[in-house]
């Protein structure tokens, strides 16, 4: 029975470290300049901007299923020009818009109609992309799974710090409690005392 619990709370923690290392992917990315793409759209409900334009004039594409990433970096990229020319609005219509990261710019409005809903990328490989750190799941599963905690914690510390954000200190809270729980049903009293000066 306690080998169940080991392997059921290890599984529990592989799909919590991933989850919020994807979260934390998602914090640490850039976006990318992308080419400059003339487009203009025209919203009647909205004036705020001198210059406007919607998502799909840069190809995205509302079916909650296809990026559009490269399309909101795009469409920033080309709007950001008209800062000083009274700035620029990008308007997202109705639908469900897959993401990745993308960074907002000075005099820049962006409008989602009141149906539209921006999904956050989970596919890795966009997310490792669009932040130059690349995670090798095998490896950290591979640790998890052996309880070789503290290679998972120094792996992991490659991409982050626990004082990075409360993502971050999610995550290595997660693996020291882990380490605290098996120590303690090795009845391995020291060595809990320590994890929790740790």
């Amino acid at each position: 029975m306690k080998l169940l619990w080991k392997t059921h709370m290890r599984l529990q923690v592989i799909k919590l470290v991933f989850a919020l290392f994807v979260v934390t992917l998602l914090c640490l990315a850039e976006s990318k300049k992308a080419k400059i793409v003339t487009a203009s759209f025209e919203y009647n409900g909205i004036n705020c901007r001198a210059h406007s334009a919607s998502s799909t004039d840069f190809g995205g594409v509302g079916d909650g299923v296809t990026s559009s990433t490269k399309a909101f970096q795009s469409a920033i990229s080309n709007l950001s020009q008209y800062g000083s020319e009274g700035g620029s609005q990008l308007f997202v219509p109705a639908g469900k818009w897959l993401t990745g990261s993308f960074s907002l710019t000075s005099h820049f409005t962006l409008y989602l109609d009141k149906d539209a809903v921006l999904l956050a990328s989970q596919d890795i490989t966009e997310l490792e992309k669009e932040s130059g750190f690349y995670f090798n799941m095998k490896y950290f599963e591979e640790k998890v799974q052996a309880g070789e905690w503290d290679e998972v914690e120094k792996y992991l510390s490659g991409f982050t710090k626990v004082d990075d954000n409360r993502y971050s200190m999610k995550i290595f809270f997660e693996i020291r409690k882990q380490k605290y729980l098996e120590a303690l049903d090795r009845q391995d009293k020291a060595k809990a005392v320590e994890i929790l000066g740790e």
